[in-house]
């Protein structure tokens, strides 16, 4: 790879999540050494026109490229939806979806936010493996082999579509259909099983990293010193389950940084969600969270401009 080559970040989203699309990409940017380099590929779920409007806005602001792709959204009717909706499942098909002159993309979540420059990621070795990424924290699968988190890929594409990996998820995905916690991720665990690459744990730096690199513990394929850096140097994070910065209950020691950066956006003034007087009342007496957020804030980055 060149090192001027474009870096192409894939993510996927219907309305309900282009707002938090458009803030991690924005993050993206903001901390990318070479914005100019950037070409985001957002796959269409239903995004409405004014969000598109907005999301075009905010790239081109930033100084990157973005691009639409509207797949045919019939081929994962059938599939379980369960909390995630369908766009959960459109990065299995990335090869078919993007144009084959992408032969390397990096897959984001919509529920995360960069605090590093990608492009080192970007670069990052995959030693002849079709896909990197990081271990899970917590659900381990159902096999013996280590299982990763989907919400953060470095794919091979040119690898990806010569191996026909598409056809394969969708055949598991056929086969199980209701029985899968998590399918996409449930999927893509079954397809590359032990043959993907650990990424270091601070590149999709999960809620439970605090807690346990608090209790000093660690779990394959990411040893003590990985928690411990995920925490003080966090590359991406990736505010998984009930942990979203939006959310007015979340205690995440980073949320402000969600903020920060919708203020920046045409979604600025966007309140909390949940917040009520109710919510105020019961979040005043969490002092024991209250506390433990303070503490753990104080071991991470700082927002931009506060030193």
């Amino acid at each position: 790879m060149d090192s001027q080559d474009p870096v192409v970040v894939v993510m996927a989203s219907d309305d309900n999540y282009a707002q938090h699309m458009g803030i991690a990409a924005l993050s993206v940017a903001d901390r990318c050494s070479a914005p100019e380099r950037l070409v985001f590929h957002f796959l269409d779920a239903g995004i409405s026109a004014r969000n598109v409007e907005r999301l075009k806005t905010l790239v081109s602001t930033a100084g990157a490229q973005c691009a639409f792709i509207t797949p045919n959204l019939d081929r994962y009717r059938d599939f379980p939806m369960l909390r995630y909706g369908v766009g959960a499942y459109l990065r299995l098909s990335m090869g078919s979806l993007l144009p084959e002159s992408v032969e390397r993309a990096l897959y984001l979540d919509c529920d995360v936010l960069a605090f590093d420059d990608v492009a080192r990621l970007w670069h990052t070795d995959l030693q002849g493996r079709t896909l990197a990424a990081v271990g899970n924290l917590g659900h381990q699968g159902t096999s013996e082999s280590l299982y990763f988190n989907s919400g953060v890929l470095l794919i091979d594409l040119k690898q990806w579509r010569s191996s026909g990996v598409e056809k394969k998820l969708m055949a598991y995905l056929d086969s199980r259909r209701d029985a899968l916690r998590y399918p996409d991720q449930d999927a893509l665990n079954a397809v590359f099983e032990s043959e993907w690459l650990p990424l270091r744990l601070r590149w999709n730096q999960q809620p439970a990293t605090y807690s346990m690199a608090e209790k000093q513990r660690s779990q394959a394929p990411h040893t003590l010193d990985e928690f411990e850096e995920a925490v003080r140097r966090p590359g991406i994070v990736h505010y998984l389950g009930r942990n979203k910065p939006w959310d007015y209950m979340t205690f995440h020691p980073l949320k402000e940084f969600y903020w920060y950066y919708l203020e920046q956006t045409e979604w600025r003034g966007d309140t909390c969600r949940g917040r009520s007087l109710g919510a105020r009342l019961r979040k005043a007496l969490m002092v024991e969270k209250s506390f433990k957020r303070l503490m753990r804030r104080r071991l991470g980055p700082t927002l931009p401009g506060r030193g």
